[in-house]
């Protein structure tokens, strides 16, 4: 079944933006034969555009880790000093929105932000369209899902239309004509929000302490343990799951490490499979142990104390999982850090 959109909402936006080839496509050259846009071909801009696009999912998990801890009606936090910002950040140079004639529908996934905020609407300035017509600024729908909670909680008590908007004394020029007028404060509070948080969520947000132990456990630590038992064993079916759980705690390491807006994910499949993993292991010693005898003549008997031996270990894997688990679920450093826990 061929899929609609990417998981990934970093490669989602970049379809939507035109530089990776439709999700209904396997490769690039799928998407060319069937005469589809295919993307971006060069390895090195599509690794720039798609860090560019992961910083800006960066910045939106900043923005409402911000605003979880603060009351929305602060007079530091302004929906339209909010909107003006998204705007000049989140613009098409940046990899973010466009302007879209206000008439007509917006392109699909596309999300059309004039309902929230007069400041997503504008007199064209594109040729070719009617003078005096108006654009509407319009977001790929994967930036709009971290936007939309932010913008239920801000209150709509100034939001005012351009048409109703009473003028005030001593207006600028830069203001007439449109120019950004966002208060400095305001400003800093969207684009640098951990600058405003509490003492404690600043002091604890990043990888380190403990989350930092799990990121070294998990990328080397277990890939090298697995590795060493894949070399030392002779069951296919133990070397293939060695190598697919070591690339599983890689992965996994690796998103908690550079804070991927995925992490969780990955976090959730390695410490699930984990914990299977060591509940079937140890059911399987418990089936070996039962077959060996203790005769101390018996050369079972060395068998039967690495039987015993890896039993242990098997339960200390599923309870460092559990541990783990509750660690993601009540740490303050997590939370502070993507915004929420487990």
């Amino acid at each position: 079944m061929a899929r609609k959109e990417y998981e990934d909402p970093v490669e989602q936006v970049m379809f939507i933006l035109g530089f990776k080839h439709d999700p209904r496509y396997s490769h690039a050259l799928d998407a060319m034969k069937a005469n589809s846009n295919p993307g971006i071909i060069n390895a090195v801009d599509q690794v720039e555009i798609y860090g560019q696009i992961h910083a800006n999912f960066c910045g939106l998990a900043r923005i409402n880790a911000f605003y979880e801890q603060h009351d929305p009606n602060s007079p530091l936090i302004s929906r339209n000093n909010f909107c003006e910002v998204i705007v000049e950040e989140l613009n098409e140079k940046n990899y973010g929105g466009k302007w879209f004639p206000a008439a007509e529908k917006p392109p699909e996934h596309w999300i059309n932000m004039e309902t929230y905020s007069p400041v997503f609407r504008r007199r064209t300035t594109a040729t070719g369209l009617p003078q005096g017509s108006a654009e509407a600024f319009c977001l790929p729908a994967p930036y709009f899902n971290p936007l939309s909670k932010v913008l239920e909680n801000i209150p709509r008590n100034d939001v005012q239309t351009a048409a109703t908007k009473p003028p005030e004394s001593g207006v600028t020029d830069d203001a007439r004509h449109g120019v950004s007028q966002v208060p400095i404060v305001a400003r800093e509070t969207i684009l640098e929000p951990e600058k405003h948080m509490d003492g404690e969520s600043a002091r604890l947000r990043g990888v380190g302490s403990w989350l930092l132990l799990f990121c070294i456990v998990t990328t080397i630590i277990a890939p090298l343990a697995h590795i060493a038992d894949a070399a030392n064993s002779n069951d296919t079916v133990v070397i293939l799951i060695d190598v697919a759980f070591t690339m599983l705690a890689f992965c996994t390491g690796l998103s908690v490490w550079r804070v991927r807006h995925n992490a969780f994910r990955w976090v959730r499949a390695y410490l699930i499979t984990a914990i299977c993993l060591g509940v079937v292991a140890y059911v399987i010693s418990l089936g070996q142990a039962s077959d060996m005898t203790y005769d101390s003549t018996s050369p079972t008997v060395a068998e039967h104390i690495t039987t015993r031996i890896n039993r242990s270990q098997t339960i200390g894997s599923v309870i460092a999982a559990v541990i783990w688990w509750q660690y993601f679920k009540k740490s303050k450093r997590v939370n502070a850090t993507f915004g929420k826990n487990l």
